[in-house]
């Protein structure tokens, strides 16, 4: 389970509106109240945590009476994306498409790019995903397949992320530096990369 954070103003009937929705779907009823610090500003402020359930979709409890979370680190942010898996989200790589996505949250904070030091170590069964079209083809054994992960890996290294593929799982497959899309960076394995960026204070995200 995931659990997102935001702070959200609404009035006092939209207040009224979700506790009765949440009667109607069996919900707990959300806290609520209007203590004398919210007084002339016309509603309330919630600070809502979004639980993220596999196949629930999004149950909201909104928490009142709790101080603003301090505000995010914006500067030199790290981040290292340990990528084994061969899942899948909206027809690429899913960790791809989660790091898309963290680029696109930090930029809606004003988070310039070159403050983003960001690195996915792709190792196991998702080293293929770095494959060029012609080792892809071969890979998959159809010489009519496209690559669905080459244009977002192509995108994330153009703004600034290191897509990296661990050279032992290159070796097991045969695969070569000739294999790889353009920028793609050959380690010498994954497991010590991702320590190793670990150690230098890279946040640690597994995929």
């Amino acid at each position: 389970m995931v659990y997102a954070e935001f702070v959200s103003k609404v009035s006092v009937n939209e207040g009224s509106a979700m506790r009765d929705r949440h009667g109607e779907q069996g919900l707990p009823e959300p806290v609520t109240g209007c203590g004398p610090c919210w007084k002339g500003l016309g509603g309330l402020l919630l600070l809502v945590r979004v639980a993220i359930v596999p196949d629930m979709g999004l149950a909201v409890e909104a928490v009142t009476g709790t101080e603003m979370p301090p505000p995010v680190v914006r500067k030199d942010v790290r981040v290292v994306y340990d990528v084994s898996h061969d899942e899948q989200q909206a027809g690429i790589g899913k960790a791809l498409f989660y790091a898309r996505g963290l680029l696109t949250a930090y930029a809606s904070l004003g988070v310039p790019l070159q403050e983003l030091d960001v690195h996915l170590v792709l190792h196991g069964g998702a080293a293929y995903w770095a494959l060029n079209e012609d080792a892809y083809q071969r890979y998959r054994g159809e010489p009519f397949d496209f690559n669905p992960h080459a244009a977002v890996i192509e995108k994330l290294i153009a703004d600034g992320v290191h897509v990296e593929v661990c050279n032992a799982t290159l070796k097991a497959h045969g695969w070569g530096r000739a294999d790889l899309l353009p920028g793609v960076l050959r380690v010498h394995d994954g497991y010590t990369r991702i320590i190793d960026l670990q150690l230098q204070g890279h946040a640690y995200l597994y995929f």
